[in-house]
């Protein structure tokens, strides 16, 4: 017989609520669309890390229909899709409302749910505090309460059974190589630092603190297989030298798409537990396949990594500039010139005589080339600042050796900028940038040939005429990236000399090297690099 599919999940809810259910019965239902809705999530979480906000909207719009049509309005997986899609509203379209709007229905499926390690922004935590205040709730998740707001098709939160019970697992020595230091300030009041994606079949080491009575505080850490049980394994958690609360989930244990778990603790003197996650609210932890070809972010490698999407796309978007990162270009170009009427500068007619050789107005070669080295500095995701050399050679053509009354013709000229650049945008390797700026130098040339004809000779030699030694410079550039560190550039750039008026247009090519020399170095529990999914 068939049951109608609000009836077959309130059936399946209840059954995992009993508390006699059986340790081996199957997970809840609709595993496979909660797996892809995972899935979607990871491929949505990427996509925001790197500014691929369309993307992301789409994986998770597709996660949401997934949830309606198999039931899960209320399960945890859509609760952090909402919250996901919050981000994306925010960050990624400028619309706070929405986000605001993203984050209440996330927190009407789980009171306690946060901001995904690794989103936080000042702008996106004022959107989560604003939900929580029209949702009337306190600031701040209650790490006291074990309970989370009822669920639709479950008449009871889920209580453990006697497999639940601790069980002796002895504590290996980790030694100092896995007890770094605690940081100076604990964020919450039971602080679990954990990645976002764990690799299956390895030892996973789990590290806690709470903010007050670390040394005397006893804990627990429960966790699950989604696809193997719904019963949570208990391990008691030891202290470290340093403070830590510690425990070790066997390697055998990680397997399938996600691993759920939670940790209660308990302060001496209080009867008050302290939990990170819940038991019918945990946390996950996205479980990855080492043998696959995709391969998660982390924030040592967030400007190099190389994870190859279905579509063809480098999903690691490893070849943007990153914050902090050194860059040189190496270009070279030519151009032309606007310029007025005016004399060239060897006046080979001399002002002597009254009858100097004037150039009217109009358009002329720049140089030969200009060679234009470049360093900078990334100070922003957006932002850099650089300074740039510009050499211009403009050989002479013909024989001139001036008289007293003349002027030596100038083949080179030398300048010097300081730019600013902002990114435009991006898309797969290319960037767009805009750049702007301001110089000095020797002179900026334009090049007047020589004019001679079967019979008549007016100039018997290339001539230069030269604009003032101030120049103003604005440009737009195209890079594109064909390894991690280097990259094509095309560069067009306009050049206004002051105060004797000169407009240069000059295009340029050439190769650009950018590398983050710190990113190596960061701590393994740093801001950017630990990316807690808390459920």
């Amino acid at each position: 017989m068939f049951l109608p599919l609000h009836l077959r999940t309130a059936v399946a809810a209840f059954v995992l609520a009993a508390p006699a259910v059986d340790a081996a019965a199957p997970p809840a239902i609709g595993q496979a669309a909660v797996d892809r809705m995972i899935d979607l999530n990871r491929k949505a979480y990427a996509d925001i890390r790197h500014e691929r906000f369309a993307e992301a909207k789409h994986w998770l719009a597709e996660a949401l229909v997934i949830g309606e049509t198999e039931g899960l309005d209320h399960d945890e997986m859509t609760a952090r899709t909402h919250i996901h899609l919050a981000a994306v509203s925010l960050a990624g379209f400028g619309d706070r409302e929405e986000a605001v709007r993203q984050f209440v229905l996330a927190l009407r499926i789980n009171a306690n749910i946060s901001i995904t390690s690794g989103l936080e922004t000042p702008a996106l935590k004022s959107a989560y505090l604003q939900a929580r205040e029209q949702l009337e709730l306190p600031p701040n998740p209650d790490t006291t309460v074990a309970t989370s707001p009822p669920r639709k098709g479950k008449t009871a939160a889920a209580k453990p059974s006697a497999s639940t019970s601790p069980v002796p697992v002895a504590t290996p020595d980790l030694g100092d190589a896995l007890d770094p230091d605690p940081p100076a300030r604990v964020p919450s009041p039971l602080y679990c630092p954990l990645p976002f994606e764990i690799s299956a079949g390895q030892d996973l080491v789990v590290r806690c603190l709470t903010q007050r009575h670390q040394k005397r505080t006893s804990a627990t850490l429960n966790y699950r297989a989604k696809t193997t049980s719904a019963e949570y394994v208990t391990l008691p958690m030891a202290h470290s030298p340093k403070g830590w609360l510690i425990a070790v989930i066997p390697g055998h244990e990680i397997r399938g798409k996600s691993l759920s778990y939670y940790v209660k603790a308990h302060l001496p003197g209080t009867k008050t537990a302290l939990f990170n996650g819940y038991p019918e609210a945990p946390n996950a932890l996205l479980v990855r396949d080492p043998s696959s070809e995709e391969r998660p972010m982390s924030a040592a490698d967030s400007s190099r990594a190389q994870a190859p999407c279905k579509n063809g796309r480098n999903d690691g978007h490893w070849h943007r500039r990153t914050p902090g990162a050194v860059w040189l270009t190496l270009a070279a170009g030519a151009g032309a010139v606007y310029h007025g009427r005016e004399a060239v500068d060897s006046n080979t007619r001399t002002l002597a005589t009254g009858n100097p050789l004037y150039v009217e107005a109009g358009f002329s070669p720049a140089t030969m080339f200009q060679f234009e080295p470049e360093i900078g500095y990334q100070l922003s995701r957006r932002f850099s600042v650089s300074a740039m050399l510009r050499y211009q050679y403009a050989p002479l053509d013909g024989t001139f050796v001036p008289e007293p009354t003349q002027n030596a013709v100038l083949t080179s000229a030398f300048a010097g900028f300081l730019r600013t650049q902002f990114l435009l945008g991006s898309s797969g390797n290319f960037q767009g940038y805009v750049s702007g700026g301001a110089g000095l130098g020797t002179s900026f040339l334009a090049i007047i040939s020589k004019r001679c004809d079967a019979n008549l000779c007016a100039l018997d030699h290339s001539d230069t005429l030269h604009g003032g030694k101030v120049g103003l410079t604005v440009g737009l550039a195209l890079v594109y990236r064909f390894l991690p560190d280097f990259g094509l550039l095309l560069d067009f750039k306009e050049i206004m000399t002051l105060p004797k008026v000169m407009a240069l247009t000059e295009f340029n090519v050439g190769l650009e090297f950018a590398h983050n020399f710190l990113a190596g170095a960061a701590p393994e529990n740093a801001k950017a690099g630990t990316l807690t999914a808390s459920r």
